[in-house]
């Protein structure tokens, strides 16, 4: 798979005003209904694959290059980021942590990180008080399991992060600081961009969005997919 030209961006019903040079709230999304028809912006690597059962990791990666600009411009202009995901792990024994999906230069720079360590769902976030590599601190949002569908949505404006993990708001460690530090780095799904912290598994929908989303919102999100989900 590769990625769409520009020409083909304007007819992408996966990204909804792309223009990055536009001042509106702007998201991308990707879920199975879409399948290979709906990854014009991705490109697999390894043994990794998008099918109508979603994009299947094995280890490898997923990488949409292209959009990695658009957001660094739409998400540091908003100073918001919303990132909704549903995924299910091959294994709860993955670590590094593993890398489910985020923006990243390698393993230990990068804007956002959705990992795995092991049973546990971690979120990497720069900002200007986090570090380059968003750890400072690592944030647990809970704990996951290989025998279901997890489904998370996570949303950070200057001071306030949320998280609803399965339809469950999580009260998870404040973090502080803007976003005005991100770089353009590539949008990578089961790994980093450049060093190996694979991680296996499947994900079945993906959305990111230049805009703050409540707690409220995100357990509505939940509700709404729980459908699709089973």
């Amino acid at each position: 798979l590769s990625t769409s030209t520009d020409a083909e961006d304007k007819q992408n019903p996966s990204q909804r005003d792309a223009d990055p040079t536009k001042t509106t709230d702007w998201h991308w999304t990707w879920n199975t209904h879409m399948g290979e028809r709906g990854a014009r912006d991705l490109t697999s690597e390894g043994m990794a694959k998008i099918t109508r059962e979603g994009m299947i990791t094995k280890g490898g990666r997923i990488v949409a290059d292209g959009l990695g600009e658009i957001i660094h411009t739409r998400v540091t202009a908003a100073n918001a980021i919303t990132l909704e995901v549903a995924f299910r792990t091959d294994s709860v024994r993955q670590s590094g942590p593993a890398r489910i999906v985020g923006c990243s230069l390698d393993a230990y720079v990068r804007n956002v990180s959705l990992c795995q360590e092991r049973d546990k769902l971690l979120l990497r976030l720069r900002t200007t008080k986090s570090g380059r590599d968003g750890n400072t601190p690592d944030i647990h949002l809970g704990e996951i399991s290989d025998e279901e569908l997890h489904h998370v949505t996570i949303s950070y404006r200057p001071g306030e992060l949320v998280c609803v993990l399965d339809g469950e708001i999580r009260e998870v460690q404040q973090v502080s600081g803007d976003l005005s530090n991100w770089e353009k780095f590539p949008l990578v799904f089961g790994n980093d961009a450049k060093i190996e912290r694979p991680w296996r598994g499947t994900i079945t929908h993906v959305s990111i969005e230049s805009a703050f989303t409540s707690a409220k919102d995100a357990a509505k999100r939940f509700a709404a997919r729980k459908r699709e989900m089973k």
